[in-house]
C-alpha cells in the first residue's frame, strides 16, 4: 500500500472484512468491534484523497523534441 498499489488497498479491505465473519461465530461484542474497524478502515482507504493516491499517475506524452 505504501507504493500506491490499488490491489493492496482491496486486499486489505477483504482481509479486514474476513474478521467480522470469523468473529461472528464467537461473540456479538467481537463482531461489533470488527465491524466498526472494517467501516473505519474502508472509509479511510476509499475517501477521495486516498483514491487519488492509489490512482496511477498519467504520464504526458513526450514531444518530438530530443
Amino acid at each position: 500500500m505504501f507504493r500506491g498499489s490499488n490491489w493492496a488497498r482491496w486486499l486489505t479491505v477483504v482481509w479486514i472484512a474476513y474478521h467480522p465473519i470469523l468473529s461472528g461465530f464467537d461473540s456479538l461484542n467481537e463482531l461489533a468491534v470488527h465491524a466498526v474497524l472494517l467501516l473505519v478502515s474502508a472509509y479511510v482507504l476509499f475517501r477521495p484523497g486516498a483514491t487519488k493516491y492509489f490512482r496511477p499517475e498519467k504520464t504526458e506524452p513526450q514531444s518530438g523534441m530530443i
